[in-house]
């Protein structure tokens, strides 16, 4: 299970291999975007029907990640994959190797 937190700060996030690095373009990104804000939008557009929906700071990291490097939904999930950076960007609390979402959860649909 993958650990997320609204209020994620630069110093909760778990990295075994040392230390980021609060100067790199996803952390100063992360800092300035208004997460509860956004959060508090996008639960609105949701109803409780038994299947939760990722996390705003997951779903608009992600797309905000595709859109900058200008890639594929295939290539988002594997830089998510390897980058802590991103991973701190989306919201997880720790590194994992793996992305908490597939391909498929990039495709939007009824939009």
């Amino acid at each position: 299970m993958y650990r997320l937190d609204r209020q994620l700060r630069f110093e909760d996030f778990v990295f075994p291999y040392g230390k980021l690095d609060r100067e790199n373009e996803w952390v100063k990104i992360a800092d300035i975007m208004p997460w509860d804000r956004i959060e508090d939008i996008y639960a609105k557009k949701f109803v409780n029907n038994g299947h939760p929906a990722h996390p705003a700071r997951m779903v608009l990291g992600s797309l905000i990640i595709k859109q900058r490097l200008r890639c594929s939904d295939e290539q988002v999930i594997q830089h998510i994959s390897e980058n802590p950076y991103m991973q701190f960007f989306i919201g997880l609390k720790e590194f994992t190797s793996h992305c908490p979402f597939g391909e498929s959860t990039m495709v939007i649909s009824g939009m």
